[in-house]
């Protein structure tokens, strides 16, 4: 009988211990979600904040125009001096400020405001030589609320990108770049599109550089190239490049 009721008293402690595990790592999870939902909001109210000062057209921030003044990108430039321009993508509803860091895991998880979080701001390739070089690439994360560059894989679709080719970057000098974006493709990390030598622009890469834009579709007047990389799924190793022509200002 002792022995029956040691037994019980055992499966009893080993049964609570069990719910006692199993409520942690529900609670830990928990706060994992929360934690998560958390900093995309925290990312979202920043960013939304910031659309105050995007660059517009006819001198202050947020309205609109074409020839650009230097009031906005100043701003912007006392918030963070990393500041490069301003992309926008108006068949995705993207517009955010770019940055420009010492290396490229300065803004991986560090916003435009300098605030901790995982979506990080979009920044330029440390090697890139400014947005009039030939060759550009600027970075975001896929993020799955579809902020940042959440919304690349949508260019994947012919349709979809025959219909919103358009990209415009607004410099931090002030002035309006117009780009037509013209391919989106899956790639790999070690996919030709980010050869150092491209972004450089050294004389020896000059040929095979032309070589490559013909390759992903550039065709023939383009005065220059920007790349958009982001992941092509959370935690994959996969990447989404849009590929976009300058077409002038």
């Amino acid at each position: 009988m002792q022995g029956k009721t040691k037994h019980h008293k055992g499966l009893r402690r080993l049964l609570l211990a069990g719910m006692a595990c199993c409520t942690a790592v529900l609670l830990f999870a928990l706060w994992q979600l929360f934690s998560i939902a958390q900093g995309y909001l925290a990312a979202r109210q920043e960013y939304s904040t910031l659309q105050a000062y995007r660059p517009a057209p006819g001198g202050a921030p947020g309205q609109g125009d074409a020839t650009f003044t230097t009031a906005a990108p100043k701003a912007l430039v006392e918030i963070n001096a990393d500041y490069v321009g301003w992309l926008e993508i108006p068949g995705i509803g993207l517009s955010y400020p770019v940055v420009q860091g010492g290396n490229n895991a300065t803004y991986l998880h560090t916003t435009f405001s300098g605030e901790d979080n995982a979506a990080g701001a979009i920044f330029m390739d440390c090697e890139s030589k400014g947005f009039y070089a030939p060759y550009n690439i600027v970075y975001g994360h896929n993020m799955r609320d579809g902020s940042m560059f959440g919304g690349l894989h949508q260019y994947l679709n012919a349709d979809f990108l025959a219909e919103n080719p358009t990209l415009t970057v607004h410099t931090a000098s002030g002035e309006s770049l117009q780009y037509t974006i013209f391919a989106a493709r899956r790639a790999t990390a070690d996919d030709e599109a980010y050869r150092l030598d491209y972004l450089r622009q050294t004389p020896a890469s000059n040929e095979e550089f032309c070589a490559f834009a013909q390759r992903v579709g550039a065709g023939q007047g383009y005065y220059g190239i920007l790349t958009l990389s982001t992941c092509g799924a959370a935690g994959g190793a996969d990447r989404v490049l849009l590929h976009a022509a300058y077409t002038g200002t």
